[in-house]
């Protein structure tokens, strides 16, 4: 994970769509309470998920446009939680 600020850590993921390589990025938000919020999730692999956890307590999943929603299905089913 990569910090972009304060609270601000990003996730990147290779993605090819429509043959080109575009790139994917999951963008963690961490609030004064500690809780989460995920935007764009990602195929979270299991060190994301222990870095995830090491940053806070992962609470919202956020997905803006229909073509954010590529992994949201898998997100949710790794945390369950949710």
């Amino acid at each position: 994970m990569k910090e972009i600020g304060p609270n601000i850590g990003l996730l990147q993921y290779p993605l090819n769509l429509f043959g080109m390589k575009m790139g994917r990025n999951g963008t963690l938000f961490r609030f004064t309470s500690g809780k989460l919020a995920i935007h764009s999730t990602a195929p979270f692999s299991e060190s994301d998920l222990k870095a995830t956890h090491e940053v806070g307590d992962p609470t919202w999943l956020i997905e803006a446009t229909n073509m954010h929603d590529t992994f949201s299905r898998r997100g949710v089913a790794t945390l369950p939680a949710l």
